[in-house]
């Protein structure tokens, strides 16, 4: 049967309609993502609201929303941090759309799990949800879940299960270095430098300018207040910050040139 002409032409304009806007949305989502590399969380959650509004069924910018506000609450001090308690409840609530958006949003699922984690209770945080978010992520990826109960574990002051859920995620997924990498900062802060070490090398061998490894051995030395090892932390720290390969959501420069002004 043959399509009406109106209907057609009707067709035709929704469709376009739909990708001029899916294309403003990603625009706006990667425009975003170079404000939040600058630090410019403010103006980068403007962007990706912005991305949200376009496309309102899209994940992963309602995600990018909910970080770019827990960014400008963490980097509130001083008279100003008591704006930080709402924005965090706004950070969260971007999550748990993002989550209802998409239940297999592993980012997403993670991110909720550390706002339990650091979030007091009277903005929300629940330790309770905390492990009902590691049993979801686990039915999603099993090495990722490894992960989330390690951080459960760890959060429980339950050490011999947090290393084994550390030892289990390497073990899903052998040639992930970022489980490498959770393990060694795990050993780090529990004191087994000889054992930390270890790994931190292994992964610096295998990839010297990675700039999640000089980050995350950089910091253990400088948290352990291992002194003998600061020149070769500022080394790496200066590494992670002159690399063009940082992730968008790694740490931001000004918080390791913090760092560096310890060492």
């Amino acid at each position: 049967m043959a399509v009406p002409a109106r209907l057609l032409a009707l067709l035709v304009l929704t469709c376009a309609t739909s990708h001029a806007a899916g294309d403003r949305g990603a625009a706006d989502f990667a425009h975003g993502v170079d404000l939040y590399r600058a630090e410019d969380y403010r103006q980068a959650q403007k962007s990706f609201e912005r991305a949200a509004g376009e496309d309102p069924g899209n994940s992963k910018y309602r995600l990018w929303v909910g970080l770019a506000i827990g960014r400008r609450a963490e980097g509130m001090t001083g008279l100003r941090r008591v704006g930080a308690a709402p924005l965090a409840k706004q950070a969260r609530q971007h999550f748990e759309r993002a989550v209802e958006l998409d239940e297999e949003n592993l980012e997403a699922l993670e991110a909720l799990q550390g706002f339990h984690f650091m979030a007091p209770r009277l903005i929300g945080g629940s330790k309770a949800e905390a492990v009902k978010i590691a049993v979801r992520i686990e039915s999603i990826d099993r090495a990722r879940g490894a992960a989330a109960w390690a951080a459960v574990h760890e959060d429980a002051r339950d050490f011999q299960e947090a290393a084994e859920s550390h030892l289990r995620a390497r073990e899903l997924a052998p040639h992930d270095t970022g489980y490498l990498l959770g393990h060694a900062g795990y050993l780090s802060r529990r004191g087994q430098h000889a054992e930390s070490d270890e790994l931190f090398e292994a992964a610096l061998a295998s990839d010297p300018d990675d700039p999640d490894v000089c980050l995350e051995a950089g910091k253990a030395w400088l948290h352990a207040k291992r002194k003998a090892l600061y020149p070769r932390a500022r080394e790496l720290l200066e590494r992670y910050l002159a690399s063009p390969r940082r992730k968008p959501n790694s740490d931001p420069p000004s918080r390791v040139r913090k760092l560096l002004k310890r060492l």
